[in-house]
């Protein structure tokens, strides 16, 4: 018989440890959160039951500050290297009306995935807020494979933070591999991906040219790019322990260590090398003397910077560009429009669309719309960007082993 937890404000509480839990077939019900990890890294949770409670002892403080108290299966802050696998997620019987995600995620700032999990019936399938990824490498953060949705008012969600880095991986799988979830028929947003946060490119499977399968393919959306996968699904294997048809489970056998070693390895060398090309394309092989090319440049230089910059595209990287933006004396508005269009990677950050916005001598409105658009081009450095990404999940896969509230909305969906 499952382990279970009925009743309780937070079931399973962590704060603060490296040394994680493992949970495994339990049942949470009608508890106001389900697990509760704070600062946790290495946590497990598989082929789990979690039937969300309302939080009532969260509501009145959390409105009283403009926010929503929300009930939660899962609510992670500031860990990583879990695994999050195979669970279902659903509001409690007889739950009155109110907010319930299945999966809130803040702040990994590591590269993590969560995995082939089931959300029904719930405002919020999953919901990432803050900084999840690693440093200044956007690809190498926290990405959904082959989760189920169904009957949720928004499948996933990722908030922005006001004046923050912040967001979750781009891109959500590659053309290597879709991202393979599933998306409620009725939701309001499949992806809903906040305003000002960086675009994400979200990988799906198409069965064929011109086909679309409305199974996988996010039909409601903002700010991401569906980008079609023709030929290859994502088969969704379970990764261990988490299914009744998967023969690996946390403990590895000898031969299961070995594979899972060779398939680091592998994958690493593969990261390895894409990125070793990624930085030597970055800015010709040199941000400071690009940087230092464009800062001692004197208006006479004006075309040959320009060639220069151009040549060097589409692997300018955001700090060169913002130079180059604010570089009024020696290239003209039209130029700088010229450059900045040829790098649309780097505009898929809002950081850099609001700089343009906002410098001295702004660029003018109608360029920045124009460059908006052009932000959703593809170029070389995507496809170098999109394999690396691939490339550190996998890596990180093999190397694992493998006060809770939403910040207000104009609107919000109460299940």
């Amino acid at each position: 018989m499952p382990t279970q937890f009925t009743g309780f404000y937070r079931a399973i509480g962590a704060y603060n440890t490296n040394a994680g839990f493992y949970v495994d077939n339990a049942v949470f019900n009608a508890n106001s959160t389900g697990i509760y990890a704070n600062n946790t890294n290495n946590f497990v949770v598989l082929s789990s039951k979690f039937y969300i409670g309302a939080n009532p002892a969260d509501k009145s403080k959390c409105e009283a500050i403009g926010k929503i108290g929300s009930g939660y299966g899962i609510n992670s802050i500031g860990g990583n290297g879990f695994a999050i696998e195979e669970n279902y997620f659903t509001k409690a019987t007889d739950a009155p009306t109110g907010t319930y995600t299945g999966i809130r995620i803040a702040e990994t700032q590591a590269t993590d995935q969560v995995y082939k999990n089931t959300f029904e019936g719930l405002s919020y399938g999953n919901y990432a807020v803050g900084k999840n990824w690693n440093s200044n490498e956007t690809w190498n953060g926290l990405s959904y494979y082959c989760n189920e949705n169904n009957g949720n008012y928004e499948d996933f969600t990722v908030e922005d933070v006001p004046n923050k880095a912040d967001g979750i991986q781009d891109p959500q799988g590659s053309e290597l591999l879709p991202a393979g979830n599933t998306f409620s028929p009725n939701a309001t947003y499949h992806f809903n991906n906040w305003d000002n946060n960086d675009w994400i490119g979200y990988y799906y499977y198409a069965p064929a040219p011109g086909v679309i399968n409305t199974v996988y393919y996010p039909d409601n959306v903002n700010r991401v790019t569906r980008e079609p996968v023709v030929g290859i699904q994502n088969a969704c294997p379970p990764h261990y322990g988490g299914g009744d048809d998967s023969e690996r489970g946390l403990v590895l056998s000898p031969d299961q260590k070995l594979e899972t070693e060779l398939a680091f390895a592998s994958n690493l060398s593969a990261y390895d090398n894409v990125k070793v090309l990624h930085e030597n394309l970055k800015d010709g092989g040199n941000t400071e003397a690009t940087l230092s090319d464009i800062e001692t440049a004197w208006p006479q230089d004006m075309w040959e910077l320009r060639s220069e910059l151009l040549g060097r595209s589409p692997h300018l990287s955001l700090d060169v560009l913002k130079a180059t933006a604010d570089k009024t004396d020696v290239l003209p508005d039209n130029v700088i429009f010229e450059i900045l269009a040829a790098n649309p990677d780097e505009l898929k950050k809002e950081e850099l669309i609001k700089y343009l916005e906002d410098k001295a001598n702004p660029l003018p409105e109608y360029m920045v719309d124009i460059l908006r658009q052009v932000a959703m081009g593809s170029t070389y450095k995507t496809v170098l960007i999109r394999q690396m990404g691939h490339f550190n999940q996998v890596k990180t896969k093999a190397a694992y082993g493998y006060c809770p509230q939403h910040s207000q909305r104009q609107y919000f969906k109460q299940q």
